[in-house]
């Protein structure tokens, strides 16, 4: 038996050394092309790379969205994966050798055995012709018989230490899954039944981190091309600084909160030379059920998801400008009303998860309808944000530019049409001048779409400080 495990052992050791180990380039081209086909080996990869399930979402989010940066992060991975087990197939060389001087050693062994047993067969055969030998011989045969039950003992020693070592591993593994398990389930990122077994993913709250993810990253490049820090902090400053509306003091009590250049405009208005009485002068007013600091601004979006937008990933940003938007809206007031909706010939409400998972461009562009939605949803509000989205000519432009004229009726609403890849600038440029001066017409190349929407929403809401309502 030890003679047949030195041969296959032998053999082994001949195959490997007789195979040439391939370059590291040559591991990373094969694996590479693996990757890409076989599903089985990215899963062996990624299981390899210890991702986790939020990181092999964002993986699959960036394949699809940035293609470019999906590749690098892939080509680090297959490399070091690679690498692994380039050493690894190295050191199963050096093993196969060790075993095979392991086996040369159990072999020896074996011959020791072989000869002890002869001894005892002589032993035993002579005993009936030597009763009488000395009790010397008698003690050395002893002797040679407490030798090989130590030995024994030893072996089966060595065996249940390896077998300890075998179950500490399993136990650990299974220890470690259970753990993993916990940790997963504790992020609420996936749905677990009455047995505690993991049914499905967290849908809704994925698409919120998705949003979070999104917003971070703009709010990033915002930050690199301003060369400043703390954008987030300050528009949540602007916001919160946000008042009501601007009307005529009551009384003298709130003389610390005249607006100065708001009086003399309001007095001029009124016929007096200048500000007297204190009807005269304007003060910060927060409304009835409001205070400072607590005025909440809704907003609505409604994307263009004409047949154009599958051209040069305009959907594809746009849908991302969307997500980031919400999630910076719902960051600066958790309570703010937020309406979201796409159109093509027609408008629909849509959630953040239906937007990311089941629209696809298509069909005309009727920007009347959506500038309709944008009105009927904010016209009740307190002080709003309509954004509208598109990147190209309204099938109806003279409704469109009527259906504009009655942001003038809606003072509360913040109207910014958002032109992607700049088709159409002067008709929709017609379309804003429509809908009054408050409305600002923005053409943005398509890559920078999506910080320029949450970039502009400072100057929107900054620009709330100024609606009058005496």
């Amino acid at each position: 038996m030890v003679e047949s495990l030195e041969k296959v052992l032998a053999d082994k050791a001949t195959t490997v050394s007789q195979q040439n180990i391939l370059p590291e380039e040559e591991y990373f081209k094969r694996f590479y092309t693996r990757y890409k086909h076989e599903k089985s080996f990215r899963q062996s990869v990624h299981k390899f790379m210890h991702l986790s399930l939020r990181s092999r979402l964002r993986l699959g989010i960036t394949e699809k969205l940035f293609p470019k940066h999906y590749n690098k992060e892939t080509e680090v991975m297959i490399e070091t994966y690679a690498r692994d087990i380039r050493n690894k197939t190295i050191e199963a060389y050096r093993t196969i050798e060790e075993a095979q001087k392991a086996t040369q050693e159990v072999k020896q062994l074996d011959k020791v055995q072989e000869e002890i047993a002869t001894t005892q067969q002589e032993h035993f055969e002579k005993q009936e012709q030597y009763q009488e030998l000395e009790r010397g011989k008698n003690e050395a045969q002893r002797v040679v018989e407490n030798e090989i039950q130590v030995r024994i003992e030893q072996e089966h020693e060595k065996a249940r230490q390896q077998q300890e070592e075998i179950t500490v591993k399993t136990d650990a593994t299974r220890i470690a899954q259970e753990k993993l398990k916990e940790i997963i389930v504790k992020t609420n990122l996936v749905q677990v039944d009455n047995y505690g077994s993991i049914t499905d993913y967290n849908h809704d709250l994925l698409t919120g981190k998705l949003e979070d993810m999104f917003l971070n990253e703009i709010v990033a490049d915002i930050e690199k091309e301003t060369g400043r820090t703390g954008f987030l902090a300050r528009v949540k400053a602007e916001y919160e600084g946000l008042i009501n509306h601007f009307g005529e003091m009551d009384d003298l009590s709130e003389i610390s909160e005249i607006d100065w250049v708001d009086s003399i405009i309001h007095s001029q208005m009124r016929g007096y030379k200048i500000p007297r009485a204190v009807d005269h002068f304007i003060v910060a007013k927060y409304g009835k059920g409001y205070s400072r600091g607590r005025v909440s601004v809704d907003h609505a979006e409604v994307i263009d998801i004409s047949g154009s937008m599958n051209e040069n990933d305009r959907f594809e940003v746009a849908r991302k400008t969307a997500l980031a938007n919400n999630a910076l809206m719902r960051k600066l007031n958790p309570n703010t009303k937020g309406f979201l909706a796409v159109y093509n010939e027609s408008v629909t409400e849509v959630t953040s998860r239906q937007l990311m998972t089941e629209i696809q461009p298509c069909n005309g562009t009727n920007t009347h309808l959506a500038i309709n939605w944008l009105i009927e949803k904010l016209k009740d509000c307190g002080p709003s944000i309509a954004t509208l989205v598109t990147d190209g000519l309204p099938n109806y432009l003279e409704k469109t530019i009527e259906a504009a004229k009655e942001f003038r009726k809606y003072s509360n609403i913040r109207f910014r049409i958002f032109l992607v890849d700049s088709e159409g600038v002067e008709q929709i440029r017609q379309i804003g001048r429509a809908a009054g001066n408050e409305t600002r017409v923005i053409p943005i190349d398509r890559y920078h779409l999506a910080n320029g929407v949450v970039g502009d929403i400072s100057n929107s809401i900054r620009g709330m400080y100024s609606i009058d309502e005496f």
